[in-house]
């Protein structure tokens, strides 16, 4: 009866080792990292990245994205077309996909990991913090100026189509009004820069539009936004600015004159 029981427990105990060792076994790891990508590259890794997830139906995919810290709304973006915008359009099911974010850096930079089911999720290599503008802060900025969309309609951002690409985001409108209803110390401004040739009436159009844009779509009191005509540019822009209480506006950098 002893050696009966003492076989068991060593069965036991080998198969606890087996189990402990198989897990030890799965670990994450590491299928691409790159910088500010654009257009079919960028897609191109990703869809690699789906192809790896593919090969095992219970792996998770983590995305360790670092951000640029000049442009928090660009992050944010691109964080939705990692976890919402690219699988859409690819069809593929956003509920085994996650991002962890670190700390952001100087340019951007995101990694693609496998995570296999059993195996501990990749660790950013420092911790995310949530910038407070405590000052006047660029929170966005991009191409800005009166075109036909898709649908016809008249509109001032950038075509819907490049949020597939992964190359250009219209600004994060969105995220800017959220922050100024959440944040009543704050005060928006809009920085408006026309194509040379256009001058201060289009720029005035186009501040009338994203304006009406905020107020009626995102529900922005009137009196929390201000606009600024930031004279010409290379390519017409609109840039977002968080501005809190006693601080000073944004100061407008015009270029001098057209590149040849």
């Amino acid at each position: 009866m002893e050696l009966k029981k003492i076989f068991l427990v060593l069965i036991v105990l080998a198969a606890s080792f087996q189990i402990c060792f198989g897990q030890e076994q799965r670990q994450a790891f590491l299928v691409d990292e790159f910088g500010k990508l654009c257009s079919e590259e960028v897609m191109a890794r990703y869809d690699g990245f789906m192809v790896q997830l593919g090969n095992d139906p219970s792996a998770a995919g983590y995305f360790v994205f670092y951000g640029d810290e000049k442009f928090e709304g660009r992050n944010l973006n691109f964080i939705a077309y990692l976890k919402d915008i690219y699988p859409n359009f690819r069809k593929f099911d956003k509920s085994r996909l996650a991002v962890l974010r670190g700390e952001n850096r100087s340019q951007m930079h995101i990694q693609f990991w496998v995570v296999p089911a059993g195996a501990n999720p990749p660790t950013p290599e420092k911790e995310f913090i949530q910038p407070k503008p405590d000052k006047t802060t660029l929170f966005d900025k991009n191409w800005a100026d009166f075109h036909k969309a898709d649908d016809g309609k008249l509109e001032i951002y950038s075509n819907s189509f490049l949020d597939y690409l992964g190359c250009e985001f219209s600004p994060n409108v969105s995220e800017f009004a959220k922050t100024l209803i959440d944040s009543p110390e704050l005060t928006g401004y809009l920085v408006i820069y026309t194509k040379f040739g256009k001058g201060l009436k289009r720029g005035n159009q186009v501040s009338a539009f994203a304006v009406n844009d905020l107020t009626r779509r995102y529900k922005v009191p009137r009196n929390r936004l201000k606009t600024i005509y930031g004279g010409n540019r290379e390519n017409p822009e609109i840039e977002l600015w968080f501005v809190p209480k006693n601080d000073k506006p944004p100061t407008p950098k015009p270029d001098l004159k057209p590149q040849k």
